[in-house]
């Protein structure tokens, strides 16, 4: 029995409880600090869903090069924020109705630079078209600049009223140099030039029906209305 009295205190004495306590104090730390590292994961995890996104406008479908988003092409989500690429849309407004420059798959952000600048016909009325007049005196297109509103007289009388100019053509002097670019053109005089203005398909027909004169220049003239 004294044996057996001296193993049992071995067994729970005072050094057993202090090993004992030791251990379960080790596990709880290791317990504790495997609960703080699964939290700090869990938070880095989620942070890019919250603070760190921006709204940013997606194809929703396969838009061909040409194409003109529409409400049900496009839509906005979550971005992000370090990996937004450059000129990224916000706003699914900012891309319905204009029309794509290149392809862009299901998902892509839609950025400026996949959208076409809208050409020279960009905000004229439906149905307008660009035609190009030719004129028989280049020192016309000095006096014009985009946005000026002109009449086209023709030798029958006025062919248009209004019309808005899109684009002038270079003018080449006497010297042989293009005043817009400064390089040397052909010639050495000056050639014949013209404009491109907005107008409606019937303008546009009697613009193209004009005749010519013996030299083969344009018989219009140009008025330009005050604004």
């Amino acid at each position: 029995m004294p044996a057996l009295g001296g193993v049992w205190a071995a067994l729970v004495g005072p050094g057993r409880r202090r090993a004992w306590r030791r251990r379960l104090l080790r596990r709880l730390t290791a317990l504790t600090c495997g609960s703080l590292a699964v939290v700090g994961v869990l938070a880095a995890v989620r942070a890019p869903a919250t603070g760190g996104t921006v709204p940013v406008v997606v194809a929703s479908r396969q838009l061909a090069a040409g194409e003109v988003a529409s409400p049900q092409s496009v839509r906005v989500t979550r971005w992000p924020a370090a990996l937004l690429p450059a000129r990224a849309l916000g706003s699914a407004d900012a891309a319905v109705g204009r029309r794509m420059a290149i392809a862009t798959g299901p998902g892509e952000p839609i950025t400026e630079q996949r959208l076409t600048a809208g050409g020279l016909l960009a905000g004229q009325p439906r149905g307008t078209v660009a035609v190009h007049v030719m004129l028989a005196d280049p020192g016309t297109t000095e006096m014009l600049g985009p946005g000026d509103r002109v009449d086209l007289v023709g030798p029958q009388g006025t062919v248009a009223r209004g019309v808005v100019v899109l684009r002038t053509d270079a003018l080449a002097d006497g010297a042989g140099t293009d005043r817009l670019s400064g390089q040397r053109v052909g010639g050495g005089f000056a050639s014949a030039t013209g404009m491109v203005v907005a107008a409606g398909h019937d303008v546009a027909e009697a613009i193209a029906r004009l005749p010519l004169d013996a030299l083969g220049r344009s018989t219009l003239t140009v008025l330009l209305r005050s604004s």
